[in-house]
């Protein structure tokens, strides 16, 4: 049993010297990624492909670690609209930056293409970023929600790809540091470092604006975020209590 990881895979018995973040961006990568880093006797990577992008790797190492961090759908749109990473959704309010097609362009310096185990990729710049489409019609995605919807289930798949994966919740992560680097500890074998070590606040550099806090979503905002989200992929992450409609609550 473990009480502060979603979901867990051990698969096989070979020691695990390793491990890479994946999720979406804005769902806390960054933070998970220092705290097991810092707390666990593995190394991070970044060999398996871009950490906001889909699994594209040829294989997974048997010594390895997949992390999928995940966050809650209403804090994660309020800290995407705070810094959103695409050209597309810049500068928009919040009703037309949920409303708004997602899109961005391959920026080979920011995204560190070589670190992400796509050395060799050609530099151009002003091209769409291919790997923030969908992955199987190849479009844009309509907005944020869908590209949450499609993003989860690819991370989520990573969990049926016979390869030792584990599922973290940000806010866990946040709130009860040494309960996530004791239940990964516990579940993979990797022994710690120690006394635990807690980052602070871990993130892109920018100084950020205003964030548009969950009471200040308006009815008409939410309906349209609860009439795009998949309710069984969210409650299956354990966001279900958040999603319920306002006039039901008490």
């Amino acid at each position: 049993m473990a009480d502060h990881v979603l979901e867990w895979v051990r698969h096989g018995d070979t020691p695990i010297d390793h491990f890479q973040i994946f999720g979406e961006r804005r769902t806390g990568t960054n933070y998970v990624n220092r705290l097991l880093a810092d707390n666990l006797d593995a190394r991070s990577t970044t060999k398996y492909g871009w950490k906001h992008g889909y699994p594209t790797m040829p294989c997974i190492a048997a010594s390895g670690l997949v992390v999928i961090v995940v966050r809650e759908p209403l804090g994660w749109l309020s800290s995407l609209h705070n810094r959103a990473f695409t050209i597309s959704h810049e500068g928009l309010d919040f009703p037309r930056f949920l409303r708004a097609e997602w899109y961005d362009r391959y920026r080979p310096k920011d995204f560190g293409h070589a670190r992400w185990g796509y050395d060799g990729m050609h530099r151009a710049s002003g091209v769409a970023n291919q790997i923030d489409r969908h992955p199987i019609t190849g479009k844009r995605f309509r907005n944020p929600l869908e590209l949450r919807k499609v993003k989860s289930a690819c991370f989520l798949g990573l969990l049926n790809r016979e390869c030792n994966a584990v599922l973290v919740d940000y806010d866990t992560a946040k709130d009860r540091p040494g309960g996530v680097i004791d239940d990964v500890s516990r579940l993979f074998g990797i022994s710690t470092k120690g006394r635990h070590h807690v980052p602070g606040h871990v993130g892109a550099k920018g100084r950020p604006k205003e964030r548009v806090r969950t009471d200040d979503i308006s009815d008409a905002d939410f309906d349209f975020i609860l009439s795009r989200l998949d309710h069984d992929q969210e409650a299956r992450l354990g966001y279900a209590s958040c999603l319920e409609p306002r006039k039901t609550r008490v």
